[in-house]
């Protein structure tokens, strides 16, 4: 039901965490995402950021290997340690009402951090019920203490649309972004902020398609679309190599939705280009049977067959195959799966044009009303599979040829 973008190589940028040692002059703006305060003691504040520092970088070690209860453990750790430090600075502000150093820091903005790290985690779970709340209190937090236009709030903000995209509840994501979009506009003015609204406008892309609307949907990909490309043009100069490549990984998914939204409107020719140019990024990018990868290629073999060119879809078909096998092994039941499409796609006479035909229903726009107002709430079916998979599944399951049809499956990604 919800359509959650998961890269492994690419999640420690979901996190956020609060700078040692903050560039920013004295008496300068607090621009930066979850700097240090001006004016304060930086060596003095250091000693006191060391065991939390070190926590995180073990939550992240373990977040790498997709250990993620021991990583919320040691999240949560943290959040008990700004606690702890936000009462000693009471103290301290107390006794020592005008000395700079600890007694005078503020540590609410850094809850907000970590409560948004613990939802990207509760996220990353498929817990979008607890990952909502967590992400509702650092929106909560970041609005008070660093303000609705800085970008930590809208980032925030976004997490909170994403939850209500897998709970289907559309009208409220929608309402999330708009408010995002707004307040990112407001404060463009680096490279990661123009990232940031590129990743809202591909997300009102998939609500778009959603609700039924492909060709709002294909606007807002190709807005999106243009906005990344200014920013890996302009990363080449004021970026490093890191940022260069998740902005190319974005732009390759915004630019397969483009070519699944063709796929379901029967532009299979503009699809088939849109796939093949998306997944020439991705396969560069990630490695292995990766879920985008995987997704890309399924729908790059779906187009292929409705075009009428059988020969390309099974050789995707068992592209995809030797990917499952090296990754999971033989006898693994996503490969069986796939040896099903393959079979599927060789076959000929009245069962293969039963296929055709209930793999283009499949393949269409989901019948959905258009919510009427905010309260309103748009609910398609849906089965979810995985934390970053879209499943909507065909009417007609009656034989073992259309069940392998509904296995193929329909993803937008929501960022």
């Amino acid at each position: 039901r919800g359509a959650i973008w998961r890269c492994r190589r690419m999640r420690r940028n979901n996190m956020q965490s609060p700078e040692i040692f903050s560039p920013l002059a004295a008496g300068s703006p607090a621009r930066g995402r979850s700097s240090l305060p001006v004016d304060v003691d930086k060596a003095r504040v250091a000693g006191s950021f060391r065991t939390v520092a070190s926590t995180q970088e073990a939550a992240l070690l373990h977040l790498k290997h997709d250990e993620l209860e021991e990583a919320i453990e040691l999240f949560e750790d943290i959040i008990f340690a700004y606690y702890a430090y936000f009462e000693r600075s009471l103290s301290m502000r107390e006794k020592n009402p005008t000395e700079i150093g600890l007694g005078s820091i503020d540590f609410k903005p850094y809850i907000g951090v970590a409560l948004h790290n613990l939802g990207v985690l509760y996220l990353l779970k498929g817990e979008y019920d607890e990952a909502l709340s967590f992400f509702a209190r650092a929106v909560e937090n970041r609005r008070a203490h660093v303000g609705e236009d800085h970008p930590d709030h809208v980032s925030s903000l976004v997490k909170v649309a994403v939850c209500r995209y897998a709970l289907n509840e559309f009208a409220e994501a929608h309402a999330r972004l708009e408010e995002a979009l707004i307040y990112a506009k407001r404060s463009c003015f680096t490279l990661e902020d123009r990232i940031q609204m590129a990743e809202i406008l591909n997300n009102l892309g998939c609500l778009a398609y959603m609700c039924g609307q492909p060709v709002a949907a294909n606007s807002f990909y190709r807005d999106s679309m243009d906005i990344q490309f200014g920013a890996l043009s302009d990363s080449l100069y004021r970026g490093n190599p890191m940022i260069g490549q998740s902005i190319s990984l974005n732009i390759s998914i915004t630019r397969a939705n483009i070519g699944f939204i063709k796929l379901v409107t029967k532009e299979l020719s503009v699809s088939i280009t849109a796939l093949e140019n998306a997944l020439m990024e991705q396969q560069i990018l990630l490695r292995g049977a990766h879920d985008t990868i995987i997704a890309t290629m399924d729908h790059l073999a779906v187009a292929n067959l409705l075009y009428g060119d059988q020969e390309k879809a099974a050789l995707m078909f068992r592209r995809i195959l030797d990917l499952q096998q090296k990754e999971y092994g033989p006898h693994d039941r996503r490969c069986f799966v796939t040896m099903d499409k393959i079979k599927l796609v060789q076959g000929q006479g009245a069962k293969y044009e039963e296929a055709i035909e209930g793999l283009r229903k499949t393949f269409s726009m989901p019948e959905v009303s258009v919510p009427t107002n905010e309260s309103s709430e748009v609910r398609p079916k849906g089965d979810q599979q995985s934390r970053n998979n879209v499943v909507l599944k065909g009417k007609n399951q009656k034989n073992k040829v259309l069940k392998v049809l509904n296995s193929i499956r329909k993803k937008n990604y929501c960022r």
